[in-house]
């Protein structure tokens, strides 16, 4: 609630929480408030002792509800007052209604798919969105007495996820219930959450070249608030200015310096530099709303860091390399200042993917507000890594108030997808690939969605892998609190790893970088994200009908006579095929099996000139067992003498 110009409390309306989606001071004071999700979670998780880690996290729903004729399925229900802040779907169906106060008739009604992709006016980007598979509507809806959201059976919801993240206000809040003709005008919220505010004065700059037994310390008498914490490493804007012992320190250097900030003698944040700003292996540029990362290396965080008497700024360097570091602060001094402080911690988990197991993001007593958190996996196979909900924990709370449905999903985006997306408020500015191999950074700010504690909160991530590997998750959480509270713990750092992809089998003909001279029917492409291929990749035929055929051209590296070997995909969808080479039927296999695998056939011999050949791939009547895709997958050939 805000305070009126006559002294009264002006009510929660959608223009008083518009306001808030680009205020990053707010963060600094008591919410009044609780936050809340109400999502599809698979209902077996019951404890810990039960089905914690249960995975079936789609088309659970309160209940279904015959209204006018046809089928509603209720997503979340809730009672007032309170606001919708935030709704997220992997695949959004049907027609979302939003009904307030126990009315009869919505409120807000629209296609889902729309809705979230940010196709029904007013509510466009950077309101509603898809990134990465995921659709997004960050938008206040406020009502007074009640709320319950529902979708439609259009027959595409058996498989809904979805997330409903909303405010519970104190009894007796008085909130302006949401309507279309309320919605005021857009732009300046809009440019609130694109565009930095206003950094302030510029209150202390240092410049200096750090080695491992020295530190860098930069400090500001108070009272005051850092509104801008600047940071340049110059090597990593133009590593040629820069030569270090050891090509790898340059992937590492972020990781390698310690950030530690004091505020009124008590550490509040104590985290790598890199991980602090939300970039990790490297510089990754991105854009957000309280955190950006420059192609230049320029490293920017727009969280207000109020202090009453001193802040001050220490990074010590771990490497065995000297590090220039150039620091700004900006910001304002003297007057009051808000009641609460920022706080970052840093954890690193590295190990086997099994057995299942909750990480933990942040756990500690007080009262404050919880606002973001970046996570960075190191990942050794294309397998998906992120399979693990979120649950987070308020005030003593014995079930998570929050419980997730997918580490992406908390993210904003979906599906595992390894596409790179920046938003204000969250984005994934790095994914090595093939898939979810190697590197991976996301971050999530929690803003308007901010998650206000009383006396504690406890924000647990699943680590929740397909594959039983080594891997590494490091993670950064951000919270306000107030002077004096639990603080971060020390921690031993941990460099990031060198990851490599698999190395193609040697003397292989890659199935992947032959050319298609001609294809009758289905689709082709290169799939990727298989460990077991050479290389990681393979070619792919799909759909196509029997009849159809392929015809690849490859390059034969040397005459002579050659037992011809491919290692060829089996699997439930794979069909049965005639292979050919240069108009010579080398014969018919078929490609079926209960299990995914690739196995070496062998396609008999022949006499090859070097140069170019043709080998020709015609689709047949499948096994009568196969799922009807007909597909085709050539890893490689090998010319055996």
């Amino acid at each position: 609630m805000m305070l009126g110009l006559l002294g009264f409390i002006a009510p929660v309306s959608i223009a008083s929480i518009l306001a808030e989606m680009g205020d990053l001071e707010r963060l600094a004071t008591v919410g009044d408030y609780r936050s809340m999700q109400q999502s599809s979670y698979d209902r077996a998780s019951k404890s810990p002792a039960e089905n914690w880690f249960a995975n079936a996290d789609a088309g659970q729903f309160i209940r279904v509800e015959e209204r006018e004729g046809r089928k509603e399925h209720v997503l979340a229900e809730m009672e007032g007052p309170g606001a919708i802040v935030r709704i997220w779907s992997a695949n959004p169906a049907g027609v979302l209604r939003v009904y307030v106060n126990g009315e009869s008739k919505p409120r807000l009604e629209a296609p889902m798919g729309d809705l979230l992709r940010g196709r029904v006016a007013p509510f466009t980007s950077p309101f509603a969105y898809e990134v990465a598979r995921g659709c997004n509507l960050y938008f206040p809806i406020p009502y007074a007495k009640s709320c319950k959201v529902t979708v439609d059976d259009t027959g595409q919801i058996k498989g809904l996820y979805y997330h409903v993240g909303y405010r519970q206000y104190p009894v007796g809040t008085a909130v302006e219930p949401f309507h279309m003709n309320d919605i005021p005008d857009l732009k300046a919220t809009s440019s609130s959450m694109r565009n930095a505010p206003s950094p302030g004065t510029q209150l202390t700059r240092i410049q200096q070249t750090i080695t491992k037994a020295q530190g860098l310390r930069v400090g500001v008498n108070g009272p005051g608030m850092i509104r801008e914490f600047r940071l340049k490493i110059p090597p990593l804007g133009d590593e040629r200015r820069w030569s270090w012992d050891d090509s790898r320190r340059i992937h590492n250097v972020l990781r390698g310096l310690k950030l530690r900030v004091t505020v009124d003698g008590h550490t509040t944040i104590l985290t790598p530099v890199g991980d602090f700003f939300a970039t990790a292996g490297g510089v990754h540029p991105a854009e957000s709303l309280p955190l950006s990362v420059g192609s230049d290396g320029t490293l920017l965080c727009r969280f207000v860091m109020p202090f009453e008497r001193r802040i001050d700024f220490d990074i010590t360097n771990s490497l065995d390399t000297s590090v220039p570091v150039n620091i700004q602060l900006s910001g304002t001094r003297n007057g009051s200042v808000p009641p609460l402080r920022l706080y970052a911690s840093w954890g690193v988990d590295h190990g086997s993917t099994r057995p299942m197991r909750d990480l933990e993001f942040l756990k500690t007593t007080g009262q404050g507000r919880m606002v973001g958190s970046f996570l960075h996996v190191e990942n050794p196979t294309p397998g998906w890594w992120g399979e693990g909900d979120e649950k987070i924990y308020v005030d003593g709370e014995a079930f998570p108030s929050f419980f997730g449905t997918g580490t992406e999903d908390y993210y904003g985006y979906a599906w595992c997808s390894p596409e790179l997306f920046r938003h204000p408020y969250h984005g994934q500015p790095n994914c090595t690939g093939p898939s979810n191999f190697g590197h991976t950074n996301v971050f999530r700010w929690h803003i308007v969605d901010d998650i206000p504690f009383n006396s504690s909160i406890r924000f647990d991530m699943e680590m929740w892998h397909w594959e039983t590997v080594v891997g590494t998750w490091a993670r950064t959480t951000y919270w306000y609190a107030r002077p004096g509270d639990p603080g971060p713990a020390e921690f031993t750092l941990r460099l990031p790893g060198e990851l490599l992809p698999p190395k193609p089998i040697e003397g292989a003909i890659e199935g992947e970088t032959m050319t298609v001279e001609r294809t009758s029917g289905g689709t082709h492409t290169v799939q990727d994200g298989f460990w077991a291929l050479s290389g990681g990749k393979q070619r792919w035929w799909q759909d196509a009908k029997p009849g159809d055929e392929l015809i690849l051209r490859f390059e034969a590296p040397k005459s002579g006579t050659f037992r011809i070997v491919a290692n060829l995909c089996h699997a439930r969808d794979y069909g049965k095929h005639e292979i050919w080479l240069d108009g010579q039927r080398l014969g018919e296999w078929d490609f079926y099996s209960p299990d995914l695998g690739w196995k070496k056939v062998d396609l008999g011999r022949a006499t090859l000139t070097a140069g170019p050949h043709r080998l020709r791939v015609v689709c047949r009547e499948p096994n009568a067992k196969a799922e009807p895709r007909r597909m085709f997958g050539l890893d490689y050939l090998l010319l055996e003498p």
